[in-house]
């Protein structure tokens, strides 16, 4: 029989539309010194509390969400097999998440399955399972997988729910989509509901309402001083803006201060390439690694830094053309840009130009 203790990593597949959350349930939360009677062995037709093994599997757990956090998905894969021999079902969850940090979806829902079968009674199995079938576009699938959260005992059931109105949204229902986020009532989700509702408003054709609602929720995200989302939601403003068609200028005014909040916000990327609107028979897939040198004025907010690296993903016709692209998300910070290094990674023709990906800043002190 397989325990179930979860605890949630911060990752979410990517992509333009709202993606599908991955949170900690704050009832399902548990203080380290009271979680040795959770986990159980059976041993002779009755459950045996095992402390020594509750013990391996608690440094396990923090072992492994840590790995995730780090991005050390290969070393998480390790724990995950680790975790599947001593039974307990957080080895398909490390083992799922893991192999989306790598990109390899389907691997992940191979694991996933194997969960399910193994811990059929595991909402978060099946609710990740959902979110995996959904971003592989089986909609259907998915759609079966939060059903079979929802009769699990322990559901967070506002998280699944939520889950199921993006899936809904994803598949072009997007007033049924709204309808049911009207129902989810959790303050823990109130801003990934709102960034829900907002994409949903965009899709159903009202994107003035959806812009209305998006300036609102930034003013109270910035009131809070939470910079992180309100990057995210100001990404989805400027699709508001883009779909509402306020003007040029508004809308890349919009997507830029987002990127600024929230550097490589694929939402502001996606919209200042569709905003530039430019594509070409030549167009090549490049990865380039930026050398800014720091204006003076921000050198004490970074702790005296006197530049930085970054590396940025480009679609363009050479070198030249994709810092064209570059240059306007990068003179905030910098007062000279460089080319480190630069490789063309493979042939992109007729795609749209522009930035695809941006790697956060790494700050250096001296030469």
């Amino acid at each position: 029989m397989y325990t179930s203790v979860h605890r949630r990593a911060k990752i979410r597949p990517r992509q333009i539309d709202s993606p599908h959350v991955v949170r900690e349930s704050p009832v399902r939360q548990h203080a380290p010194g009271e979680r040795g009677a959770e986990y159980l062995a059976q041993a002779g037709g009755t459950f045996e509390l095992k402390s020594h093994r509750a013990e391996r599997v608690e440094q396990l757990l923090e072992k492994g969400f840590s790995l995730l956090d780090q991005g050390r998905y290969a070393e998480a894969l390790e724990v995950s097999a680790e975790l599947e021999g001593q039974r307990h079902s957080a080895a398909f969850e490390i083992g799922a998440l893991a192999h989306l940090g790598r990109g390899d979806l389907t691997d992940a829902i191979d694991v996933l399955k194997r969960g399910v079968e193994a811990a059929p009674t595991v909402w978060v199995l099946w609710q990740l399972l959902g979110n995996c079938e959904s971003d592989q576009g089986r909609y259907s699938a998915a759609e079966d997988a939060y059903r079979q959260a929802l009769d699990c005992r322990g559901v967070w059931k506002e998280s699944v729910l939520l889950n199921r109105a993006i899936l809904a949204a994803r598949d072009g229902r997007f007033e049924e989509s709204l309808d049911q986020l009207a129902g989810i009532d959790d303050p823990s989700l109130e801003i990934e509901v709102a960034k829900a509702r907002i994409n949903s408003l965009i899709g159903a054709g009202d994107p003035h309402r959806a812009a209305e609602e998006a300036r609102l929720r930034l003013a109270e995200l910035h009131s809070a001083g939470n910079q992180e989302e309100a990057g995210e939601l100001g990404g989805l403003l400027a699709r508001a803006l883009l779909a509402a068609d306020v003007g040029h200028d508004q809308i890349r005014a919009g997507a830029l201060a987002a990127l600024r909040e929230c550097r490589g916000n694929e939402d502001a990327l996606w919209v200042l390439r569709e905003l530039d609107g430019e594509a070409a028979a030549g167009n090549s897939y490049l990865r380039i690694l930026l050398h800014g040198r720091l204006r003076p004025e921000l050198a004490d907010l970074h702790g005296g830094a006197l530049g930085y690296y970054s590396t940025v993903d480009v679609i363009a016709e050479s070198l030249e053309d994709a810092l064209r692209f570059v240059w306007p998300l990068e003179e905030d910070a910098a007062s000279l840009l460089q080319v480190a290094e630069s490789e063309v990674l493979e042939p992109r023709p007729n795609a749209l130009k522009g930035v695809y990906a941006q790697n956060d800043r790494s700050f250096y002190l001296a030469d």
